[in-house]
């Protein structure tokens, strides 16, 4: 961006990025720790994809949950030790062992079939990250090259930082979906299943 700009406009800028080499668990951590706001600051915020009329529970708008946005959101909040009511998200019980047991039923609620894929795919994307972790050095070197050249930093630095961060998103991700239990429906998810089916 700090390139295009310049080439566009002519102007310089600079852009600062602190958090480059922490998670989003990290991060609002962090901002907890040192703000004057409690948890409603981050509580009061929304993540989610899905489109308004997709996320209504009994007429109320909330996240779905379900997105590879509300799933990073809920992965980090848990990191960051940050309790959310269970009225936060459409798709609020992870815990069951069938997607279709997770759908309220006090309600017309209808997902559709872009909302199951975008989670389905999510909790894959979750869980490939996490897997990165594990790579022997030579097969992150790509990343750690454009990393490295786009931000100025050593090859070895920046080796050492993506490291770093794969290590701690695979801690937070093993973490959350513990905490959802054995029979959680993301555990087949994770295999690749949907629906509560292996695929």
């Amino acid at each position: 961006m700090e390139r295009f700009i310049k080439a566009l406009l002519g102007y310089v800028v600079t852009y600062e990025q602190p958090r480059l080499w922490q998670t989003k668990g990290q991060t609002i951590a962090a901002f907890l720790a040192q703000s004057k706001y409690g948890p409603d600051a981050v509580l009061n915020t929304r993540s989610c994809w899905q489109q308004r009329w997709n996320a209504r529970v009994s007429g109320n708008l909330r996240q779905c949950g379900l997105c590879a946005a509300c799933l990073l959101r809920r992965m980090s909040m848990h990191a960051a030790g940050v309790s959310e009511p269970a009225d936060k998200y459409a798709i609020s019980d992870l815990t069951v062992g069938r997607y279709e047991d997770a759908i309220p039923r006090s309600n017309r609620m209808r997902p559709s079939n872009t909302m199951v894929e975008h989670g389905s795919v999510g909790v894959r994307h979750l869980q490939q990250l996490g897997d990165m972790a594990e790579l022997p050095d030579a097969a992150l070197q790509l990343h750690v090259f454009e990393i490295a050249r786009a931000t100025g930093a050593s090859e070895q630095d920046t080796r050492d930082k993506l490291r770093n961060l794969l290590e701690q998103h695979a801690s937070e991700w093993r973490s959350y979906v513990g905490a959802q239990g054995q029979h959680s429906f993301l555990r087949s998810w994770i295999i690749g299943g949907r629906y509560g089916r292996s695929e």
